[in-house]
């Protein structure tokens, strides 16, 4: 048997049980501690990968430069170490997951912030569908959610760094994409913007070259995963992390910690663009930029849960 940090993992069924009031939620890993599932009294477990520690260029490389117009955000490209292993979440946060924290949440409520030409759309409504993304979150709401699940499952969960989302989203790659720069790959991997979405959004520069069939936002795992096992890191819905923004990498940590300074202190990174976003956003190494408070129809997150201190094998 393995002793997690106030966790017991049982290795013939692998199901943990946290100690400190959070019996109710279950919690499994498979037999090489790759997995873990969060049951959330949900027939449909939250899932995350473990990321293991490693190096990565960060940002946009000059080589990029020659294929892609670059923004100055992305600049300087830079080496970062993740020291330690990590779980990220395998999907977005779904509307059936955020609702077991707020059961009153809505995330048509988020309709509001999109034109009058999308309001004609067949299947607005699956912005509130179970296995959709939540939406019409602003930061403070997921960070709450994440400290939720935090005191019930008694582990540390919260948002990515930028660091670690982007090092997660390439999965070892160092191209514009996870899958590489063929654009035309799109439709198998992400919910982006086509021409016609673009139209009804009133513009959306550099479009998805083909139509994914989505209007907006798509049940998670609709698209193919990348080499870590996780879907929708470009595309579907832009996702928070922990940093506060900044117009450049010249003082990023090397070891891919959150910044917490900025040019502007309300600003803050989402990353990975989202079904209203263009090729051109959803890059890996895209960065975006909202204010704390938004709570807009294509914003949305995936959780981290540290990985305990300790771990003691019997």
């Amino acid at each position: 048997m393995r002793a997690l940090t106030g966790i017991t993992i049982c290795a013939a069924t692998v199901l943990l049980m946290a100690t400190g009031g959070c019996a109710k939620q279950r919690i499994t890993w498979d037999l090489n501690g790759r997995l873990m599932s969060l049951k959330l009294n949900s027939p449909f477990p939250l899932e995350l990968k473990r990321i293991e520690p490693g190096t990565f260029t960060m940002g946009s490389t000059p080589e990029a430069g020659a294929r892609f117009s670059i923004p100055e955000d992305e600049k300087p490209s830079h080496e970062v170490r993740i020291d330690r292993p990590y779980f990220i979440a395998v999907h977005e946060t779904t509307n059936e997951h955020f609702r077991r924290f707020d059961p009153k949440h809505d995330s048509t409520a988020a309709l509001a912030s999109l034109p009058e030409a999308m309001a004609a759309d067949a299947g607005l409504e699956d912005l509130n569908a179970d296995r959709n993304p939540v939406v019409g979150v602003s930061l403070a709401e997921a960070e709450a959610y994440c400290k939720w699940l935090s005191e019930e499952c008694g582990l540390t969960v919260r948002l990515p760094t930028e660091a670690e989302w982007e090092f997660a989203c390439r999965g070892g790659s160092d191209s514009a994409y996870c899958w590489g720069d063929a654009r035309a790959e799109s439709t198998k991997f992400a919910n982006l913007a086509e021409a016609g979405t673009a139209e009804k959004l009133g513009g959306v520069e550099d479009p998805a070259p083909r139509d994914d069939g989505k209007r907006l936002t798509a049940r998670v795992a609709s698209f193919q995963a990348n080499a870590n096992g996780l879907y929708d890191m470009h595309g579907n819905v832009a996702e928070w992390c922990e940093d506060v923004y900044s117009a450049n990498y010249n003082n990023a940590a090397p070891d891919g910690s959150a910044n917490q300074t900025g040019s502007d202190n309300e600003l803050h990174v989402v990353r990975g663009g989202s079904w209203a976003s263009g090729m051109d956003h959803a890059r890996s190494a895209a960065r975006d930029a909202l204010p704390a408070s938004t709570e807009d129809a294509m914003t949305g997150f995936r959780i981290v849960v540290e990985m305990p201190d300790s771990v003691e094998e019997e």
